[in-house]
């Protein structure tokens, strides 16, 4: 599973992309299956998720509570049945994205994190690896 630009930088498939912002999809479908289909020969086209209808979204997941495009990730792979969910670029922390300068307004909110099946998620960094437990060591 791949969020946001994630899966454009990824040089593997993935089964499911997920954007909490529908509109996000509309472009970048297009851009990914020209990179899987020309440059990495790979099929098929991962499902995409997202909060609302939209062009090129496959399913659309609608909860209580919603936040950043991580936590809703991580609580579609829980729905989904995954039995390992290593948060990876999900620190919560606000560290800039690996293609920003500047995060704001980035925080682990403790009521949305505790839905989720703590025994079945790490994380590699930031809070959500103090939350969650250390994926490598842990």
């Amino acid at each position: 599973m791949a969020v946001n630009l994630t899966a454009l930088h990824l040089p593997f498939p993935v089964k499911h992309w997920v954007s909490f912002h529908h509109e996000f999809f509309e472009t970048a479908v297009p851009f990914l299956k020209y990179l899987q289909q020309r440059i990495y020969q790979t099929n098929p086209f991962p499902i995409t998720h997202s909060s609302d209808e939209g062009i090129n979204v496959d399913k659309v997941w609608k909860f209580k509570y919603h936040d950043k495009s991580g936590w809703f990730a991580t609580k579609i792979a829980s729905e989904l049945g995954y039995q390992s969910i290593v948060l990876c670029g999900i620190p919560m922390d606000n560290q800039p994205k690996f293609y920003e300068d500047k995060m704001t307004n980035c925080k682990l909110k403790d009521y949305l994190w505790e839905d989720l099946p703590q025994e079945r998620i790490r994380s590699l960094s930031g809070n959500t690896k103090k939350y969650f437990g250390d994926y490598l060591n842990g």
